[in-house]
Order: C-alpha cells, then sequence, then structure tokens
C-alpha cells in the first residue's frame, strides 16, 4: 500500500525535532567508510645459563579505505628456552548484520622467568576504528564495555556529531540511545593489550568492545506538502499505554507502524494527517527526538 501524509504548518510556536511513524529491512543500516588499526607484540626469553637468546614478534597493519567485514585477525609469538617462555597475542574482529555493528579488541602476554639467571618478556596490543555513515535515518543502542586482569587495559569509544564517549577497564558498560541522520558519520572503536616481564608467571590481560545496535530504522524524512509512504514492510506495534490516548476507538497501540523523521525547518506548529489521503484505519503519534512511547507528545485516531 502507498498510501499519503499531509503536513501542514500553522502558528509559530517552539522549534519541534519530532518522529512520526520502525521497520528494520534486510539492508545494512550503516556503510563502512573506513577501517583503521593494528595489531603489535612480541615475546622474548633469555636463559644466561644455557646461551639461549630468543625473540619473535609480530605486526599486522589494518587500514583499509573500503574495508569488506567482517574483519577477523588474530596474531602471536612465542619465545621458550628451557626454564623461560613468554606469549604476545592479539585479537581483533569486526561484524555488521542489518541490525548490528560490533568492535572487538583483545591483547595480552604470558611470560616466566626466575628473576636471575632466566627472564621472559611478552606484551600484545591490539586496536580497531570504522568510520560508519547511516544509510538511513536511525535511532541507536550504543554500548562501550571491557575488562582486564593482571595489568591488561583496554578502551572503547564512539563519536558523533561533537560528542566523543569512551570506557576504559573494568567496571559496568556505558549504554546510550542516538539519533543519526541519513549520511551522518561516525566513528566506532576499540583497543586492548598487556605487557609482562616474569620472574614469576604473569598473564596479564585485555579485552574491549563496541557495540552499535538498531533500535528504529526510519524509512526516510518528512517534507511539509504531501509525502508518499510505503507500508509494505510494516510490523510489529507501538505501546503508547499510559502515555498518549489516540481516542475512543481500540486500546493505545499502533499495529504495524511505520516510522519517519521530520526535522522542523523553522519554529511553528505542525499538523500531520492521513485525512481522505488513504483508505486504511490510520492512526499517527508524534514523539520528540527518540521513537519511544515515553517520548510521545501527540497521537490521534480516525
Amino acid at each position: 500500500m502507498h498510501p499519503r501524509t499531509l503536513l501542514e504548518r500553522g502558528l509559530p510556536l517552539t522549534t519541534l525535532l519530532v518522529t512520526a511513524a520502525t521497520f528494520a529491512g534486510d539492508d545494512p543500516a550503516f556503510v563502512v567508510l573506513s577501517s583503521s588499526g593494528e595489531m603489535t607484540g612480541g615475546a622474548s626469553a633469555y636463559d644466561l645459563k644455557s646461551g639461549e637468546d630468543l625473540f619473535e614478534e609480530f605486526s599486522l597493519n589494518l587500514d583499509a579505505e573500503t574495508p569488506a567485514l567482517p574483519i577477523l585477525a588474530a596474531e602471536s609469538a612465542v619465545a621458550s628456552t628451557v626454564t623461560a617462555s613468554a606469549t604476545g597475542y592479539a585479537d581483533v574482529s569486526a561484524t555488521m548484520t542489518p541490525g548490528m555493528i560490533s568492535v572487538l579488541a583483545s591483547g595480552g602476554a604470558d611470560a616466566y622467568g626466575d628473576g636471575f639467571l632466566n627472564d621472559a618478556s611478552g606484551d600484545g596490543y591490539a586496536d580497531l576504528g570504522l568510520r560508519l555513515a547511516a544509510v538511513d535515518p536511525v535511532w541507536i543502542n550504543i554500548q562501550l564495555d571491557g575488562m582486564s586482569e593482571q595489568g591488561g587495559y583496554c578502551e572503547s569509544y564512539f563519536s558523533f556529531g561533537g560528542l566523543v564517549s569512551s570506557y576504559s577497564q573494568d567496571g559496568p558498560p556505558l549504554e546510550f540511545q542516538r539519533l543519526v541522520s541519513s549520511g551522518a558519520v561516525l566513528t566506532l572503536g576499540a583497543n586492548a593489550g598487556a605487557g609482562a616481564i616474569g620472574s614469576d608467571f604473569m598473564a596479564p590481560y585485555g579485552s574491549a568492545s563496541a557495540t552499535i545496535t538498531v533500535l528504529t530504522r526510519y524509512e526516510g524524512n518528512l517534507f511539509l506538502g504531501e509525502n508518499d509512504f510505503d507500508t509494505t514492510g510494516a510490523e510489529g506495534t507501538f505501546d503508547m499505554t499510559d502515555e498518549c490516548d489516540p481516542g475512543d476507538f481500540g486500546d493505545d497501540t499502533i499495529e504495524s507502524p511505520v516510522y519517519y523523521l521530520f526535522n522542523a525547518p523553522r519554529a511553528g506548529t505542525y499538523t500531520f494527517s492521513t485525512c481522505n489521503q488513504t483508505a486504511l484505519d490510520t492512526r499517527i503519534a508524534i514523539s520528540s527526538y527518540g521513537p519511544t512511547p515515553d517520548r510521545v507528545i501527540a497521537c490521534g485516531d480516525e
């Protein structure tokens, strides 16, 4: 079905950012513009008594202008004598589905030596960042998380529109939501690492993750005048119980909603309507900055 909605401007009031009528299709919500990152590390073992002196290292550049996800990479280095041993290792990954993008980085090291005649050291480091562009307007949830052990470290980060958020070390995940306009560019990344010099066994480790989950994908933007909209992929419900009553007909739920974004060009009163434009039984809800029931500022039926 391809109904229409009529949008008109009336008396001046306040500037509003409203969402009107999500359906997440099978196409990715983001395009990956570029990736950057690296993995480095090494291991060394020295046994003065036997004369063994071993060193191994790894280095991998993850830069790419047009990366193809998923990115899956792992590197390690091992050095071992009779009485001293060390391992350095690092892993990075980035995966994308239509509704989620995840970046994970981890690094660690194991080392053992007696601190006198036999010494060992190891280190591992990994980082990965993605530059993304939104295909359509989306309402997203961002989660930044990580953990570290025995001197390892971790950091995950997100930046968009001048906002830079980061998480480091242990603790509860950092989680928040944002509205991203069509074509807007954002950055998502994580890095982690650890290093050890062992007289006794040491195994420091760090792991960090940054994840974007698409909560609502808008069909597009509404403009003043008539706007066509497509209900072919509409599904789910939008329950406004205890938040807004659209009228005396039925309950407070919109069945099979379709979501659109409207950016008010100036301060004013705006009217959203499907009157005489469709044979469907329609309902409309307007929410301010976010497609959630608690943000609904107006709704109507019939």
